[in-house]
């Protein structure tokens, strides 16, 4: 099994999947870590300047090609723990088989040792975008007190 987690110091976990600088790839076999691997977010147009909003005005076979690409990283990847999970990042996961969790963790590390003790609360319901009209995560006020 391999666990990603986005993030942008290689330590702590990315408020953004799509525009975090790296994603931490946790091999994982009898739930101990095995492997920890960092690869750099060279997939997301994000990261390379392209902007959501210009996203949104692009013909459906372009806007399909930046999701995919979105995530091209982690695609040998069985689950993705982040902070935010919008509408379009999870139906892009779930068209690569990709599951996911939403969590408030900060440590990329100790999430996914909790993940794997059984001791990670999911917050997907409480932290999920579910605004049709973003391309991009929805941050609300979860990030700005934080």
């Amino acid at each position: 099994m391999k666990i990603a987690v986005p993030s942008d110091d290689t330590q702590n976990i990315s408020a953004h999947f799509g525009r975090c600088t790296y994603f931490i790839i946790y091999t994982v076999r009898d739930k101990k870590v095995i492997e920890r691997e960092v690869r750099n977010n060279n997939y997301c147009p994000h990261r390379m300047g392209v902007c959501p909003k210009m996203v949104k005005s692009k013909k459906d076979k372009f806007v399909e090609k930046v999701r995919a690409s979105a995530v091209g990283g982690i695609r040998d990847c069985n689950l993705l723990i982040g902070r935010f999970i919008n509408p379009t990042l999870k139906s892009t996961l779930k068209k690569y088989n990709i599951d996911y969790r939403v969590v408030d963790e900060k440590e990329g590390d100790k999430t996914v040792e909790k993940y794997l003790s059984g001791a990670l609360t999911d917050r997907s319901a409480d932290f999920s975008c579910e605004h049709p009209q973003c391309q991009c995560n929805c941050l609300g006020e979860f990030i700005a007190d934080n």
